[in-house]
């Protein structure tokens, strides 16, 4: 799987890279970070693209494993290993995991998403696992046209069928 690279500040101190897999302090002259297991990185991204919101238990399975079996305990271990890890960076990092009982997780600290905007232009797979952006000039324009016409289609349709 594929995880889109993604840039968070969390709590306004500490910046999380999903590329990376590392959490670190906003700060350029510290060197303190830790880095995360390709599990503990899925949830994490998870958590921060869905804040505030709850993100339910077994979205998370099927997310993290994509389809394999797996206890539901796997989960707990993960979000375990992943509060332990953040405890080490900060303990206050630590509680910013909520449980939401009987639900699934959140994260409950401040988010400031910081991706560079050119992380959300349409790629394109090549045969090395390279995601190589599209420009949005290489879109044909009957593109755009055919797009304004549904759009008028659809509301003539909703003028005309009250």
């Amino acid at each position: 799987m594929n995880t889109p690279k993604m840039t968070f500040i969390l709590n306004n101190k500490f910046i999380y890279d999903s590329d990376d897999m590392k959490i670190r302090e906003n700060e350029p002259i510290s060197k303190e970070s830790i880095t995360l297991n390709k599990n503990e990185n899925t949830l994490m991204l998870a958590l921060l693209t869905h804040y505030p919101n709850i993100v339910y238990r077994q979205d998370m399975l099927e997310h993290i494993w994509q389809g394999r079996y797996v206890v539901e305990n796997s989960l707990n271990v993960v979000v375990s290993q992943l509060r332990t890890k953040l405890k080490v960076l900060d303990p206050e990092l630590k509680k910013c995991l909520v449980t939401a009982q009987g639900e699934g997780y959140r994260w409950r600290g401040d988010v400031e998403n910081v991706t560079p905007s050119e992380s959300f232009m349409p790629c394109v797979e090549t045969s090395k696992n390279e995601r190589l952006p599209i420009p949005l000039t290489r879109f044909p324009v009957a593109t755009h046209i055919s797009m304004l016409f549904l759009l008028i289609c659809l509301l003539i349709a909703m003028l005309f069928y009250r």
